[in-house]
């Protein structure tokens, strides 16, 4: 399986990745337009953005134990999950629905991302990890590109459900065949998902890593606020 059937995991999890990311910025290049059509402020449309960060720091670490612990089962979940989200936000159209189907996926979402490095260690030889963890980290940076070009292109001039629907097939697809291609196991290995509590201190304990994590959460942030406002 790993050497003829784990690139299939990677791809399928890489096009989940982008379907999450997708389905995080799905109104953050048409806010005006939802807030209109959903009859709330603009303020209130950036939360459908916003808490996706804000829960991935809350339950990152979470996450990674429950990867370790039953890895396949819960990353099946994870994904089962995101493509439940998108079709929630089908379920009625108000601002409460949109919400609902947001916070589902914003809870996916890490057990999602976090798993790219322990997907390749179980499914892919040692020399070919590498190339699978970019493949499977470059589909959230696709899904963030498609997302603001799906927004004003299907969504735009008050078609807001056709984006919904859109989305919800495009990401439901990839989320079966992950689903499919993880029913066979892969080969153990050493790659975890979440990092032990010792090793956090002693990364913490170093000044460059200490000042590393400024730089990121400074620029990441930027990012987070440039994407979820990027309309207004």
């Amino acid at each position: 399986m790993r050497r003829n059937g784990g690139w299939r995991v990677i791809v399928a999890y890489s096009l989940v990745c982008a379907g999450t990311q997708v389905l995080w910025l799905t109104y953050a290049a048409i806010t005006t337009e939802t807030a209109r059509h959903y009859g709330v402020s603009v303020a209130a449309v950036g939360w459908l953005a916003e808490i996706f960060p804000l829960l991935y720091v809350a339950l990152a670490i979470p996450a990674g134990i429950l990867l370790d612990r039953w890895f396949r089962p819960v990353l099946a979940a994870g994904g089962a999950l995101v493509a439940l989200g998108g079709l929630v936000r089908l379920g009625g159209d108000t601002f409460a629905w949109a919400m609902a189907g947001q916070v589902a996926v914003a809870v996916a979402q890490p057990v999602v991302l976090s798993a790219v490095s322990k997907l390749a260690g179980e499914y892919l030889p040692v020399d070919q990890r590498a190339d699978g963890i970019a493949v499977g980290s470059a589909g959230g940076f696709v899904g963030m590109v498609l997302a603001l070009l799906l927004g004003p292109t299907l969504g735009g001039h008050g078609h807001l459900e056709r984006l919904l629907a859109v989305e919800a097939v495009l990401v439901a697809i990839p989320v079966v065949a992950l689903a499919l291609t993880l029913r066979r196991p892969g080969q153990e290995s050493d790659e975890h998902a979440a990092i032990a509590g010792n090793a956090a201190r002693a990364l913490w304990a170093l000044p460059a890593m200490r000042t590393l994590c400024g730089l990121v959460f400074v620029g990441f942030g930027i990012f987070v606020a440039l994407a979820t406002w990027l309309q207004t």
